[in-house]
């Protein structure tokens, strides 16, 4: 009788982190903060605020990129930060347990730039390239054994979408790690 009580909270936990991703999923892009000009640096610095309970029991390292220091941007703030969270939670997230979490964040140099482009790179488990689109659709999972509801890249998407923005991922590969990368427009 225990097993089963045992099952049915475990699966509406489940279904509660499903419902509440899907709300949030619905009220991005509706519920907008007024854009303000910020620092991207400052952005980074609070991202990793929120997740630094779980980088330290990780021992992630991360590097930030000289070349973010003034670049600043006008975006809704606390999305921002959501999505640069998302981002790094899910390095550390697939980043196989018996090895150290690496995070990069910086900027891309490109020539002929239209608008910046950032990335948030790791060292993890990387993807294989058939999957790099598909792991922005709600609900994908490449990996129903690691915990998530699959929800966590469609806000990211959606987020950076709203900010006239695109996001796509690069991975040379399973074992090779991963690089987000996304632009901001206006």
């Amino acid at each position: 009788m225990e097993k089963y009580l045992s099952l049915i909270t475990e699966s509406a936990e489940n279904m509660n982190g499903l419902l509440n991703d899907l709300l949030e999923v619905s009220r991005v892009g509706r519920l907008v903060n007024l854009p303000e000009k910020v620092l991207f640096a400052d952005l980074i610095d609070s991202a990793l605020k929120t997740v630094a309970g779980e980088m330290k029991s990780r021992n992630t390292v991360v590097s930030i990129s000289g070349s973010v220091k003034g670049i600043s941007v006008n975006v809704d703030k606390k999305r921002l930060i959501e999505a640069l969270q998302n981002l790094i939670a899910n390095a550390m997230k697939f980043t196989p347990e018996n090895m150290q979490p690496e995070v990069e964040i910086g900027l891309k140099l490109v020539y002929n730039k239209l608008s910046n482009v950032f990335y948030v790179k790791d060292k993890g488990m990387g993807i294989e390239k058939q999957y790099l689109t598909k792991i922005f659709g709600l609900f994908d999972r490449l990996h129903p054994d690691i915990e998530g509801t699959g929800v966590g890249l469609a806000i990211v998407k959606r987020i950076i979408e709203v900010h006239g923005g695109v996001i796509w991922a690069e991975s040379d590969g399973p074992g090779l790690g991963t690089t987000f990368y996304f632009t901001l427009g206006g």
